[in-house]
């Protein structure tokens, strides 16, 4: 795994927000009554079970184009948040670059990833992502060679029902705020990306772009695939 962020050395941080507990970095939403810790976790709970049982089969491996006896691709995750969909990638066999603007969910990332490298199974793929803080929309135009692929998983609306908002999304929107510039980024993604662009949405939400290549559907999100124009 490689930070090279110079900016995670001594990032401006909303240190109300970050504290270190059991061993892990923190961040708790402020005035959310029963709301319990948020950081990043890979190797315990549900998403380790969910990375020790990876599947090509599942929605985003076939997003992303996995097939048997095809060389996975090089995949920037533009947005990576808790880093699940970078980790599942890399446990999956892609090269992972997770970009990540917010200095404070960076750093849950990063110490989630240097915790889950003790790990035998899942540590190896895990320590192969690298991590990066900044805009992708400006760093990804400076990559060499450019992402194959580039997944983008803007910051879900707020349907102002708040009892099925969870509550990490809760945490991290208090944190990063609204996705307003989420159109910007996918259109550098679809002119930098030399396979395909894959987009998260919910599964009743209208594409980020125009009409995807094709989609991949599922009970509450989908992923809208753009493919490259030759």
């Amino acid at each position: 795994m490689e930070a090279r962020s110079p900016e995670f050395r001594r990032p401006v941080l909303k240190d109300s927000l970050l504290t270190r507990a059991q061993g892990r970095l923190e961040i708790r939403s402020p005035g959310e009554e029963g709301d319990g810790p948020v950081w990043a976790e890979f190797v315990e709970g549900r998403t380790g079970w969910r990375l020790r049982n990876a599947g090509r089969g599942q929605s985003i491996a076939r997003a992303v184009g996995l097939k048997k006896g095809k060389t996975p691709p090089r995949v920037v995750d533009a947005t990576a948040g808790l880093g699940r969909d970078a980790a599942l990638l890399a446990v999956l066999g892609c090269q992972v670059i997770a970009v990540e603007r917010s200095p404070e969910v960076h750093a849950l990332l990063l110490d989630g990833l240097r915790r889950a490298l003790v790990d035998p199974e899942l540590g190896p793929a895990l320590g192969g992502i690298e991590l990066l803080l900044g805009d992708a929309a400006l760093l990804i135009p400076e990559m060499d060679p450019g992402p194959e692929v580039v997944l983008v998983d803007p910051m879900h609306p707020d349907r102002g029902n708040r009892a099925k908002v969870r509550k990490e999304m809760r945490a991290l929107r208090h944190v990063v705020g609204e996705d307003t510039d989420a159109g910007e980024l996918a259109e550098v993604a679809r002119a930098w990306a030399r396979n395909r662009v894959v987009i998260k949405r919910p599964a009743k939400a209208p594409p980020l772009l125009g009409g995807p290549s094709f989609q991949v559907g599922g009970k509450t999100v989908r992923f809208d695939v753009y493919l490259r124009d030759e």
